[in-house]
């Protein structure tokens, strides 16, 4: 039993130092709610509310307001600009819950509005511009690159076949490590 607990331990600890080298990236989706406290109403300027955000595909935008009273079309620019909810120009989405969640999945500008008559004119519209979740970390323009460094000399012929019985030494070296640490603490 105890020789199994020290091939856990090493084996966790083992992993646990391989993944401190790897770079983790977290991305942490955020619910939105349009207009804030005062929700998808008349009073709240929607483009300043906007600007205060940085949206990022995952996100998710909440619309609530009175059910019956607005609603959220989701339309495309050109129907945005002539506030037309669906005169002359299809809606691409249509929300009547008064708590419509729409789902952010793509990098790209979208456009909100009520489509309850004169509502939009009145300011009740919304243009949303999403980015990707993590950028590409950009190249360096112009001759600043540095070369790639000279490739490694090769293992004297001494040192290749011996691999696998460094690895073995390596091995139960950090058993032993792992071994001796545990019996000092119980």
């Amino acid at each position: 039993m105890g020789f199994y607990c020290t091939v856990v331990v090493v084996t966790a600890l083992l992993l646990l130092s391989i993944s401190a080298k790897l770079p983790v990236v977290v991305v942490v989706a955020k619910d939105y709610r349009v207009g804030g406290t005062d929700g998808w109403t008349f009073g709240p300027d929607f483009l300043q509310w906007s600007e205060q955000y940085n949206f990022t595909v995952g996100d998710v935008l909440i619309f609530n307001y009175v059910k019956g009273q607005h609603n959220t079309y989701q339309v495309t620019e050109d129907a945005y600009k002539a506030c037309d909810g669906g005169e002359t120009i299809p809606p691409l989405r249509v929300y009547v819950s008064g708590n419509d969640v729409v789902n952010l999945t793509r990098a790209a500008s979208y456009y909100f509005l009520c489509n309850i008559k004169g509502h939009c004119l009145g300011g009740m519209k919304l243009n949303i511009t999403v980015a990707a979740n993590a950028t590409p970390t950009p190249t360096p323009s112009g001759g600043n690159t540095l070369p790639p460094p000279p490739p490694s000399p090769p293992l004297p012929p001494e040192s290749r076949g011996n691999r696998g019985a460094m690895l073995g030494k390596w091995w139960w070296g950090c058993a032993a490590l792992v071994f001796g640490i545990f019996t000092s603490l119980y």
